[in-house]
């Protein structure tokens, strides 16, 4: 796909993007953070995070007229910190960047988020490597994954690097008093549907914080030959009833479900 004259390359990269993501999900969602119809939460996520990181990498400037498509390669690498690590909202992470190739007159910038929450984005700086930034969190992060990465326009290449993604664990460093589940209980349909089960944390103060995504959730099927966990979404494997555990600390819940007996044929041929 080559950009059209007269487009910026941030307005190409993000007309791209957002093409290739409504094609894969069907249309963005109008309301971030809340619950749309595509065809997957990876999806979702996916359409978040590529369209709100090339928003922001235009916004910051670090796109002149010269690049014409993004790479994600080992040209800048995130040596610190490390995935998977635990990091609390509102906290403050030094970012190391390697720069092992390319040219980047207009320096590098760091871009962070999570789908349909918070984004992070630090201004370009110019200098020797490894260049360090100071990151913080945002305050109202959601508990779960939180993707940061590096990003710079390469003169030499004409394209805009990105390095590749660090994940790192958000949690909150106090605990909820009880936990709300939703829905409460589950009756599915049929055999082979899944539904979502949220988890939120009701906390001393009385704020509540959606704890779906976090690692220290934990949720198990009383009897995985009638429904399975995977993540957040149960699927009804076959008919009877079952109860999906859930566990976050020392705080339990308890979700009963309920799968039919398969209907019988109306009309056999």
């Amino acid at each position: 796909m080559r950009r059209p004259s007269g487009h910026s390359a941030a307005t190409f990269l993000i007309i791209h993007w957002q093409r290739r993501s409504l094609q894969l999900v069907g249309r963005p969602p109008k309301h971030p953070g809340r619950s749309v119809h595509v065809r997957s939460a990876a999806l979702k996520e996916d359409w978040f995070m590529k369209t709100s990181t090339l928003f922001a990498i235009g916004m910051m400037g670090i796109l002149p007229a010269i690049s014409n498509a993004q790479v994600e390669s080992n040209a800048l690498v995130i040596t610190s910190p490390a995935n998977g690590t635990v990091v609390a909202p509102g906290q403050i992470i030094t970012v190391s960047v390697t720069i092992n190739s390319g040219t980047y007159p207009n320096g590098i910038g760091i871009l962070g988020g999570e789908a349909g929450g918070p984004a992070v984005m630090l201004p370009p700086v110019s200098g020797t490597s490894p260049l360090s930034f100071s990151v913080t969190i945002p305050a109202n992060a959601f508990p779960g994954k939180f993707t940061i990465s590096a990003a710079g326009d390469d003169s030499s290449s004409g394209v805009l690097q990105t390095s590749y993604d660090v994940t790192l664990d958000v949690e909150r460093t106090d605990s909820p008093v009880s936990l709300r589940v939703d829905p409460p209980s589950m009756h599915f349909q049929h055999v082979g549907q899944s539904l979502p089960l949220n988890i939120t944390g009701v906390y001393a103060d009385g704020s509540w914080h959606g704890l779906t995504r976090s690692s220290l959730l934990q949720m198990t099927s009383s009897n995985t030959a009638i429904a399975t966990v995977t993540n957040n979404s149960i699927k009804a494997v076959s008919p009877g009833n079952a109860t999906i555990q859930v566990s976050y600390g020392s705080l339990t819940a308890s979700v009963p479900i309920y799968v039919p007996p398969v209907a019988p044929c109306a009309v056999c041929k």
